[in-house]
């Protein structure tokens, strides 16, 4: 058992260590799209997309499971020892199988093959990963400076050693071996923290039904993410999969700021649902997508007011229609953020994952025709509509379902967003005509700065009490109680 207030501590510890890496990505990002230029940031992009989608296939989902269950048997350490090596075993063999079918892919595709061979690294990384079982014993703190730690490291190589496209096989070993090497860290001093168990003790096959459960959304997921990538590879050219990368990296980043408040208002859920306090879970509910909708719906509009004046400065010359893409995937910050928060509190703390699995493989298949359909006629424009509405279906299909089994309550949801899209639109005009007058960095920062002071202004005097008493309860330091992690 562990006080609130403590995990809230954590979720910040971490969510300043993401900031941190944020910013390095965000400064990196400029520099990195110039040197390697729309054609070679492309080519990263469809490779590593790739290779992702093997790694995720072959880690089979086991990353969520494992850290539930040696959170479960915290107290146990003989158990959660069995646990350990059962999970690592089933990533190793089918890690290594992925990897088989991965290579002889690349041999079919034969394109790009040095540069696939270049980022092997990263099925190496995902069989050694045990970021699961630091998680699931509430290690945190080690797990967020060691990604800092890599982050940076690789970062300061980067700048030194990657000047052109030429130098895009040293970018990918980079990232590659800091991806290999991360891994690598976590295993030191592992006898610390588990315990050596004879082979003839494991029971691998115990692990399959939950498995698939978490593998199902998350190859889902991560399909219907990755998929427009790898097909405009295939077939568009390299300057637009570079175009659609720096325009989702940019909308993604923005979108994975809800992910902190997500994590944080999720555990207080599963409290109150194990209290049986469904008063205050439906308070919750209600005041955790109002407030997801209010910081979301001015960052989009932000995104789309800001684009023109932001992309040239950021990203330099050739990567011009980047502006356009990002007025296009502006809404995914919105969808993408109500989503995640409908998921966190409602699907998981109500055991509803079978149900947000049908939701995700709808999606997937979706996304999948919708893409290789739109592609050949618009490029990565028709990339973007299809990213916008395999998101939204997802988004349409969890109300859908949780309106109708009385999860969630949209009319009490929809009452509160009027002064949100009021104060937005108003903040939006106002960003949009600085964006007219000013150009450069300058009027970026002018954009952000005053458009959120505007914003913020615009809903303390609309009175909106909710927005300010959920950042205070995220902040605040009272014990609320305790929750079985």
């Amino acid at each position: 058992m562990s006080k609130l207030s403590d995990l809230k501590k954590n979720y910040i510890f971490n969510m300043v260590v993401v900031v941190i890496e944020s910013i390095i990505t965000l400064l990196l990002t400029p520099i990195m799209a110039r040197a390697l230029e729309s054609s070679g940031t492309g080519i990263y992009s469809y490779t590593y997309s790739l290779i992702t989608m093997f790694t995720l296939i072959g880690a089979l989902g086991t990353s969520t499971h494992a850290q539930r269950k040696i959170a479960m048997n915290l107290d146990n350490k003989d158990e959660y020892s069995k646990i350990f090596w059962e999970i690592f075993i089933l990533r190793l063999i089918f890690v290594m199988l992925s990897f088989l079918i991965f290579l002889l892919t690349i041999l079919l595709l034969n394109k790009y093959v040095m540069f696939f061979i270049i980022q092997i690294p990263y099925f190496l990384s995902s069989i050694i990963d045990i970021s699961w079982l630091y998680e699931g014993l509430e290690k945190f703190k080690r797990l967020a400076l060691k990604n800092l730690m890599f982050k940076i490291i690789g970062a300061v190589l980067v700048l030194l050693l990657v000047h052109n496209k030429d130098d895009l096989w040293i970018y990918l070993l980079i990232l590659s071996l800091s991806s290999l090497l991360g891994q690598v860290v976590l295993w030191i001093n592992i006898g610390k923290y588990v315990n050596k168990v004879k082979i003839s003790e494991l029971n691998i096959k115990r692990h399959f039904k939950d498995i698939l459960m978490y593998f199902v959304p998350t190859i889902a997921y991560q399909f219907y993410s990755l998929i427009d990538k790898v097909l405009l590879g295939l077939l568009s050219s390299e300057e637009e999969t570079g175009y659609y990368e720096k325009a989702q990296q940019i909308v993604a980043f923005c979108a994975t700021l809800f992910n902190a408040y997500n994590v944080v208002i999720r555990s207080r859920i599963s409290y109150l649902f194990m209290k049986k306090d469904q008063k205050e879970i439906d308070d919750k509910i209600t005041n955790s997508l109002s407030f997801v909708f209010g910081l979301s719906l001015p960052i989009a509009l932000g995104i789309i007011g800001i684009a023109n004046s932001f992309v040239p400065w950021y990203l330099g010359e050739g990567y011009e229609k980047v502006a356009l893409l990002l007025m296009i995937l502006a809404p995914v910050v919105i969808i993408m953020a109500l989503r995640m928060c409908i998921g966190s509190i409602i699907y998981t703390p109500f055991g509803l994952q079978s149900k947000s699995n049908v939701a995700e493989v709808i999606a997937a298949v979706f996304n999948c025709v919708l893409t290789a359909i739109l592609i050949p006629l618009l490029d990565s424009i028709g990339a973007s509509i299809a990213s916008i509405c395999a998101e939204l279906l997802v988004l349409i299909l969890f109300v859908i379902y949780a309106q109708k089994h009385h999860y969630l309550n949209l009319k009490e949801v929809l009452k509160n967003i009027y002064k949100y899209i009021i104060s937005a639109l108003i903040m939006f005009v106002l960003v949009y005509f600085i964006g007219k007058i000013l150009e450069g960095a300058l009027a970026t920062i002018i954009q952000i700065l005053g458009g959120a002071a505007i914003y913020f202004l615009l809903l303390l005097i609309l009175k909106d009490k909710i927005f300010y008493e959920t950042i205070k309860s995220l902040f605040s330091t009272k014990k609320e109680g305790t929750i079985n992690e």
